[in-house]
């Protein structure tokens, strides 16, 4: 008798793992038709212990059509970028990487700016004018001026503004949407 609840436990929980799972795939599947970007699904295969906030690796690479620089995107948004390809897996570079940078805007705004990764789980939107009235909770997307990000994609939302370090600009800081360590699936932009 109790190896079959040991046996019945362990089906119900695959059955949990295998439905949570369907549920991810899902909503990535609805990203994908809702935003009609051109992705290919890739599983999240390993992190580097010496750079855990700012990378990790897919399994998928140059075979499967992987470039170098492809915007990297979840359900609630843009995660990062490919960094690294090789013909099977690739390196992601989070959006907090202190060397990312993408062109973002406030949403319903005509305010544009770079968005610069921080380092410590933030990015940082620069070249805001002076004078723009930005609040807090305001909503970051992809600005669309690259041929890597396309226009739209959240980023985050708007937690802080400061002026810049010169004076002559305001810099916003930003809470990403998308939590890269709540993710085990991502969507690569072609």
């Amino acid at each position: 008798m109790r190896e079959s609840l040991t046996e019945l436990s362990l089906r119900l929980n695959d059955f949990n793992c295998l439905h949570e799972e369907n549920k991810r795939l899902r909503s990535l599947l609805a990203f994908k038709d809702k935003t009609g970007i051109e992705t290919i699904p890739a599983e999240i295969i390993a992190r580097n212990p010496n750079d855990w906030l700012a990378s990790f690796v897919i399994d998928k690479g140059s075979n499967n059509d992987i470039k170098k620089g492809s915007a990297v995107c979840v359900v609630q948004g843009l995660l990062g970028r490919v960094n690294e390809v090789s013909e099977r897996t690739s390196s992601v570079m989070l959006m907090a990487h202190p060397r990312f940078r993408v062109g973002g805007m406030i949403k319903n705004t005509q305010f544009h700016g770079i968005i610069i990764g921080e380092g410590d789980g933030f990015a940082r939107m620069l070249y805001l004018p002076i004078k723009a009235t930005i609040h807090e909770g305001s909503v970051v997307v992809t600005s669309g001026y690259s041929r890597i990000f396309p226009k739209g994609i959240p980023i985050g939302k708007v937690v802080r503004v400061e002026k810049s370090k010169t004076g002559l600009y305001k810099d916003a800081i930003v809470k990403p949407s998308a939590d890269p360590f709540s993710q085990d699936e991502v969507l690569c932009v072609k």
